[in-house]
């Protein structure tokens, strides 16, 4: 009888052993089937957005260093100094305070032998501020930033840093026609898809060009264009409109059309610098509101006649 008692014991034993190694294996496959890759997404996703931040800060900086530099190529004192005929010039334009309200650490004239010829900043090994006609002596520190982007001096076209002339911006404003019937219709859930089709089709059709996209409102949208003019945003906004009826996205209620439709407002100015962005805006919204009147389903740009709107 205790040889059976301790039979049982053992099995009971080596069942609840058992029972624990499995346990502990199906906890180590649901942490590597589920767990550990939510992990590794989120951490991912983390890391790319740091990544993204990191990035959109280096852009930034690039973009207001090359305005910057143009902004300063562009000034006739700048050419009369080059040319050796301003004397005041340094003294005007730099001192310490600028380079450190610019968070700059220097500016170095370049010549078309891409030797300096002259040089202004703050030395980072002593942080003394001086000015100098070469990377020698007091600003000796400079060299090394010179030896750096010679190799790159090359490859500059002659007509990097000369003068453009402005480049105009664009903008559309897109609306989906009777978006409430639609919804009616259809329900919110299937608007909700529609408005997720319609922004995907917007994407891939402007995506060649580079333009930004952006719901600007209930069935709204709006697109970016810059260094775009009226003619090539007016083809851009044709091209849309037609690859959203392309979707063929049913719409049984329309007046227009039995599939979805949108109307296209398109507003474009040559001096943005005169011209703030709201008022490119509403210029664009005014002529979505003319492609309204004359129908829907169509383009309209701001200051146009009607009989320069088109389906």
């Amino acid at each position: 009888m205790k040889q059976v008692r301790h039979s049982l014991a053992s099995r009971f034993v080596l069942f609840l052993a058992g029972l624990l190694v499995l346990a502990m294996t199906a906890l180590l496959l649901i942490e590597r089937v589920v767990f550990q890759p939510v992990l590794m997404k989120a951490e991912n996703q983390q890391a790319g957005q740091g990544l993204a931040r990191i990035e959109n800060s280096l852009t930034q900086s690039h973009n207001a260093l090359t305005a910057q530099t143009r902004d300063w190529a562009h000034w006739d004192d700048t050419y009369q100094f080059i040319q050796d005929a301003n004397s005041d010039y340094a003294t005007s334009n730099f001192s310490r305070e600028k380079f450190e309200d610019q968070h700059d650490q220097a500016m170095i004239f370049i010549s078309e032998g891409q030797q300096p010829m002259w040089i202004a900043g703050i030395d980072p090994g002593t942080n003394t501020y001086g000015t100098c006609t070469s990377a020698t002596g007091d600003c000796s520190w400079a060299a090394p930033l010179i030896a750096e982007v010679q190799p790159f001096l090359g490859e500059v076209e002659a007509s990097g840093l000369a003068y453009e002339p402005e480049m105009p911006t664009s903008v559309l404003m897109l609306d989906i026609d009777h978006f409430k019937l639609y919804n009616d219709r259809y329900g919110h859930p299937e608007g909700d898809r529609c408005l997720a089709s319609v922004a995907e089709c917007m994407e891939q059709t402007v995506k060649p060009h580079g333009f930004l996209v952006a719901r600007t409102g209930g069935e709204e949208f709006s697109v970016l264009m810059p260094e775009t003019g009226l003619e090539q945003a007016r083809t851009c906004a044709g091209e849309l409109r037609k690859a959203i009826a392309g979707l063929k996205l049913p719409h049984a209620d329309s007046p227009v059309s039995d599939v979805v439709t949108v109307s296209v407002g398109v507003a474009s100015s040559v001096n943005v610098d005169n011209v703030s962005g709201s008022t490119l805006m509403r210029s664009a919204d005014l002529a979505l509101y003319e492609a309204k009147d004359q129908g829907r389903n169509r383009v309209a740009c701001f200051g146009e006649d009607a009989a320069n709107i088109f389906g």
